[in-house]
């Protein structure tokens, strides 16, 4: 992996069973999520940008030969239109603002 990029998204949508073990050559920044209350959290705040972008992403992986399945980004999906394409910026603003009301009301 290089700057910026990361690894295996498809456990925040779907069941996955990873390929392998990764480790690091040099240092790095490890973030761990629990999928399941990601998954939870994602789709009952009311948030449609997550579910499109899960839909796009799980119809993109499903075109994906089982013997190119990866852990790592898969070149052939294009993640940043697929995100684009879920949530264009007018509801990306949108769902910030609803989000960030939801975040202050749990405090």
């Amino acid at each position: 992996l290089t700057a910026g990029h990361w690894a295996c998204e498809a456990t925040l949508w779907t069941e996955w069973v990873h390929f392998g073990s990764l480790l690091a050559s040099s240092d790095c920044t490890l973030l761990f999520m629990d999928a399941d209350r990601f998954q939870r959290f994602a789709t009952s705040s009311g948030n449609k940008c997550a579910v499109r972008y899960c839909e796009a992403f799980i119809s993109a992986l499903n075109v994906v030969a089982q013997e190119d399945l990866t852990d790592l980004a898969d070149p052939s999906m294009d993640i940043e239109q697929m995100a684009y394409e879920a949530c264009p910026p007018p509801l990306l603003r949108h769902y910030k603002r609803v989000l960030s009301k939801q975040s202050l009301a749990r405090r």
